[in-house]
């Protein structure tokens, strides 16, 4: 499920950049927000988290909480986050979170977290650090990100169609038939966009 980034909206990439190659008129990079933690950043949100977990203080709090006791003669200085699923994954990131606000003070714990939130909004990560740095939080409810998810792919739709329109006759016809049915779901597109920028 993927969610449109407003322009405007805090929840925005920065800038919605995009490759020099895109901005000459190749593919643009899709700029949705993505559920869960993308196949791109998987590696850096993993290795932000084992950095965190070098801490002993944070390492054994955190597996006080979860409950955690399957460790081995291996564990070492190695945290064992690579073996994590995504569900792990983000719960123990949102508990090392919590444990660092309550115990950091100054711009060394604020530099930890803005690493970690520059990353998932970099990634279009619909997960992003809260604004009380203390836990993760989604960037929208499920029911904007399902709604504006519909939106983008009608508006792929629209591009196709577009396309096949500009070539033939039954295209435009296809292409009118389409317009015709479909014009509720545009006003989605920017009611999705509206109630994101205003809750993000």
């Amino acid at each position: 499920m993927e969610v449109e980034p407003g322009e405007g909206s805090s929840s925005a990439a920065p800038g919605l950049w995009q490759p020099l190659s895109a901005r000459l008129g190749g593919q643009a990079i899709d700029q949705t927000w993505q559920e869960g933690i993308p196949a791109w950043i998987n590696r850096a949100v993993r290795d932000w988290l084992s950095m965190q977990l070098h801490d002993m203080t944070v390492r054994d709090r955190l597996f006080a909480r979860l409950h955690y006791h399957d460790i081995g003669d291996g564990w070492g200085y190695s945290p064992p986050v690579d073996t994590l699923s995504e569900a792990d994954l983000l719960n123990w990131i949102d508990g090392v979170l919590h444990i660092q606000a309550a115990r950091s003070v100054g711009r060394i714990a604020r530099h930890q977290v803005d690493d970690l939130e520059v990353i998932l909004r970099d990634g279009n990560s619909i997960w992003k650090v809260a604004d009380s740095s203390d836990a993760l939080e989604r960037r929208q409810d499920a029911t904007v990100t399902a709604a504006a998810h519909n939106a983008s792919q009608t508006a792929r739709s629209i591009g196709r169609l577009a396309s096949a329109a500009a070539g033939s006759s039954p295209g435009r016809a296809r292409w009118a038939r389409w317009r015709s049915r479909t014009s509720g779901v545009l006003g989605v597109i920017s009611s999705a966009t509206f109630a994101r920028s205003r809750n993000s």
